[in-house]
């Protein structure tokens, strides 16, 4: 069987990773592919996903009981280096450009000239580089397999469905809140960064529109990477996220739907479970887009 291996850590943080991953093993379930990941070293953790590879899945283990990221990273890139001049002609890369994959359509000749080149190839193992591997059509035609694939292991959906059933005897309806801070407060000027006073603004602005629900029986789960000022929030039904990484996007994804910012973590909320996203904005909100 042939192997596609993800082969650089891109950089990225969990969601713009899981993305990219999903991306790939839907292009490996379109063509009945084996799937592997050897740069999830940072969030294998988390899942009960193995790279089929003896010396990376004790990799993964090392990154996680000494949670030495550096050293983690450092050893990916070598292999990378190792692979890079031992099997060159096995690399692809997205050349910061993005490269849409089966069963997605692709308009790019060269691109396709690459997957064809893949396809066809009698060599088993092809290594992919890169973060901007999409395949929207594959997100969606295969949603219920990659949804299996990529639950985080129970011990973390037991602490989120332990918060959400306590919501659901109290609330009527729950709404996922991802305040993104931390890079956001400079990134493109700030351009993005929404405070805990903007944001409570916005949640206000939410409930004057909406008319299905009483205001008590709604209530807001703050997800942030940052600290939470509640006193912005008063008057507000609010709880905050279970509070790590992985929880807390999970547990937007458990929600009725989410309002956020401009970010791969809530859109992956989002896509995980099949429920409305609207983004954070400095004009009126379009709560229209919103369905109940």
């Amino acid at each position: 069987m042939k192997k596609i291996i993800i082969l650089k850590d891109n950089g990225g943080r969990l969601a713009n990773q899981l993305w990219v991953f999903a991306s790939v093993y839907s292009y490996c379930l379109k063509k009945k592919y084996d799937c592997s990941n050897y740069a999830f070293f940072r969030y294998q953790k988390y899942f009960d996903i193995y790279s089929g590879n003896i010396i990376f899945d004790l990799f993964f283990r090392f990154h996680t009981w000494h949670k030495n990221y550096r050293l983690s990273k450092a050893l990916n890139y070598l292999y990378y280096k190792i692979i890079k001049i031992i099997s060159s002609k096995n690399i692809i890369l997205d050349h910061n450009v993005e490269f849409d994959l089966p069963p997605s359509l692709n308009d790019n000749i060269e691109q396709k000239q690459i997957i064809d080149f893949v396809d066809n190839s009698k060599k088993e193992k092809f290594y992919f580089v890169g973060w901007l591997f999409r395949n929207p059509e594959g997100l969606i035609k295969y949603h219920n397999e990659i949804k299996k694939y990529f639950r985080p292991k129970e011990k973390y959906y037991s602490e989120i469905f332990k918060l959400k059933n306590q919501l659901k005897e109290k609330y009527k309806l729950i709404v996922g809140v991802h305040i993104r801070q931390g890079d956001y407060t400079t990134w493109q000027g700030g351009k993005f960064f929404f405070s805990c006073q903007d944001v409570s603004k916005i949640l206000n602005n939410f409930l004057q529109y909406q008319t299905k629900f009483n205001n008590g029986e709604i209530v807001f789960v703050l997800c942030s990477d940052g600290p939470i000022e509640k006193d912005e929030f008063g008057g507000l039904n609010i709880v905050l996220g279970p509070g790590s990484e992985i929880t807390d996007l999970y547990m937007l994804a458990e929600s009725d739907f989410i309002i956020g910012s401009n970010s791969t973590y809530g859109s992956w909320a989002s896509y995980y479970g099949s429920i409305p996203f609207l983004e954070f904005s400095k004009n009126n909100m379009d709560w229209s887009k919103l369905n109940f």
